[in-house]
């Protein structure tokens, strides 16, 4: 048995508590909270600061690790996206390497959970062995309806590869702008009927949201950078959102990323499924590629199912969720400790279905214990540094 007090411990289901001991078995299983008055001061390890659940990073892109500096920020969306795709050829063994590093790396940044998103099986053996717990979001996309049926089956086969090692996976579409109207019909189809968790990048940009609409804007510079005529992708007339929602208001559980600029009419228009709908922030990157944050104040007053996410290494130079409650915190200060931390732990766990296991420290939970490190006499929580207890 192992026994941690701290200044304060966010059991994240309930209000912080002072003076309390966790008790866990040796392999991290909570089996009790208690008063310190019960328990002989020499057995119990005590922390300066403050304890709370593992972090859950509900989107990243491991196969992008091996890109972290590579790609210059603040270009806009379209400058982004046709960076990635002049770098997607590198060399198997610096993807593998990377994608090893990265794992470590969130391992050792308090992460006990993860929502990947994966295009190939270079991640597979990295999960496979890893101590953090992942779903692999199978990424499909293509602009041309003739490629279609063949890119649907790509990613089912990818799919079942994945599930053949062990690993929890689904089919999730990349973005609005990236897929045909028939490959939509393929993914609109599967994940009604499977029932799964499915993830999209939405509302990320303005040039999005134009090229969404009527096809105007520097978007159109992909199709150019592929060689596919203009008229390839066919507008909605619509945003984003109020585009793709028919393909996807039937799947079991979405995982919406980025948002930044989602509107008030966004909203209402998931007002009948919103507890269905996670809406997963990722701050560095938002500002890396667009230099914005999105309105959580907007996000707040329609909805509490907001989690955390670092993008990838591409878009971000680490990836740390405590790092990104700071970033969120010095621009919204409004948003107060308990309210970030439930963000990163309980209601990332929640959004990728995982809640019965981490996300709280809640007896018969083993939901790693990380411990933000501060003095409480000196410091502020905010200049906290990371350790893992166990």
């Amino acid at each position: 048995m192992k026994k941690f007090t701290a200044d304060f411990i966010y059991t994240i289901d309930g209000p912080a508590l002072r003076n309390h001991v966790i008790i866990t078995d040796d392999d991290g299983t909570i089996k009790a909270i208690d008063s310190i008055k019960n328990h002989i001061d020499g057995d119990v390890l005590r922390l300066k600061g403050a304890v709370c659940p593992g972090f859950i990073n509900t989107h990243t892109h491991l196969e992008l690790s091996y890109l972290k500096g590579m790609i210059t920020p603040g270009q806009g969306l379209t400058q982004f996206i046709i960076n990635l795709l002049e770098h997607r050829n590198a060399e198997k063994e610096l993807i593998e390497e990377s994608i090893l590093n990265a794992d470590f790396d969130m391992w050792n940044n308090g992460i006990v959970a993860v929502g990947d998103i994966a295009n190939t099986p270079d991640s597979i053996q990295v999960k496979a062995k890893s101590k953090i717990i992942y779903h692999t979001f199978i990424e499909t996309l293509g602009y041309r309806d003739d490629k279609a049926n063949t890119l649907f089956d790509e990613a089912i086969n990818l799919l079942q590869l994945f599930k053949k090692n062990k690993l929890s996976a689904s089919i999730a579409p990349h973005a609005p702008y990236s897929l045909s109207r028939s490959l939509w019909e393929h993914i609109s189809l599967y994940i009604s009927l499977a029932r799964e968790i499915t993830s999209i990048h939405i509302a990320e940009s303005n040039e999005e949201l134009n090229y969404c609409y009527d096809g105007s804007g520097p978007m159109n510079k992909i199709l150019e950078y592929l060689k596919y005529p203009e008229d390839t992708f066919t507008p909605y007339g619509l945003r984003s959102i109020q585009a793709v929602w028919p393909y996807m208001e039937h799947a079991k559980q979405i995982l919406m990323v980025h948002n930044t600029f989602m509107a008030q009419s966004d909203f209402d228009l998931i007002q009948d499924r919103k507890k269905s709908v996670w809406l997963c922030t990722c701050p560095n990157a938002n500002l890396y590629i667009e230099k914005r944050l999105p309105d959580y104040a907007l996000w707040k007053k329609n909805t509490d199912q907001i989690c955390i996410g670092t993008d990838s290494l591409a878009s971000n130079n680490g990836l740390s969720v405590w790092d990104e409650i700071i970033s969120i915190h010095s621009k919204y200060s409004k948003l107060n400790i308990e309210e970030l931390l439930q963000w990163a732990t309980l209601n990332g766990a929640k959004a990728l279905m995982i809640e019965d296991q981490l996300g709280s420290i809640t007896i018969n939970k083993k939901p790693g214990l990380v411990h933000l490190e501060f003095d409480p006499d000196k410091q502020l929580i905010w200049d906290a540094r990371i350790g893992r207890l166990g």
